[in-house]
């Protein structure tokens, strides 16, 4: 089951949500939601979840209960950190954080190890954790207008940074 909410002035996600346990693909882009119910870890089937464009300052620590997570799309939020439990998704490939506010990234991010694409553009990162090294399916890591002052060793050579 598929659910397109975009653009419809949404300023908070009904916890109802997690009675559409069939739910495969989520699209909450372009709304003005500022936080996610907890509920939200309460979809087992979510492949793809597009919250690009929202005010979003975190997110739930449930997050990570959503295990069979393939996509998960955040770009353009306000977003300072990410929960430990972001870990936790361990089928996601693709994490799309552009234009944010994130200062740091859990070393939990190393957990990952399905991502295929790590987009971080426009963000206030002024390093990355030496975990993201251990991400041996990466593919695209996208680190522009972010203040690095420090990448370790093992990621510039990764990455040819």
């Amino acid at each position: 089951m598929d659910l397109g909410l975009s653009r419809v002035g949404l300023t908070c996600l009904p916890a109802e949500i997690c009675q559409l346990s069939q739910l495969q693909w989520l699209n909450l882009n372009q709304n003005q939601l500022t936080s996610l119910p907890t509920e939200i870890g309460q979809l087992p089937e979510l492949r793809t979840l597009y919250l690009n464009q929202n005010q979003l300052t975190a997110l739930p620590e449930e997050i990570g209960q959503l295990s069979r997570l393939l996509e998960l799309y955040l770009d353009g939020n306000q977003l300072t950190s990410l929960p430990r439990e972001i870990g936790q998704l361990s089928h996601l490939q693709e994490l799309h954080l552009n234009n944010n506010q994130l200062t740091f990234l859990p070393a939990e991010i190393g957990q990952l190890s399905k991502l295929r694409v790590l987009d971080l553009n426009q963000n206030q990162l002024t390093s990355l954790p030496v975990e993201i090294g251990q991400l041996s399916q990466l593919l695209i890591l996208e680190l522009a207008e972010n203040p690095l002052k420090d990448i370790a060793e093992k990621i510039r050579q990764r990455f040819q940074l």
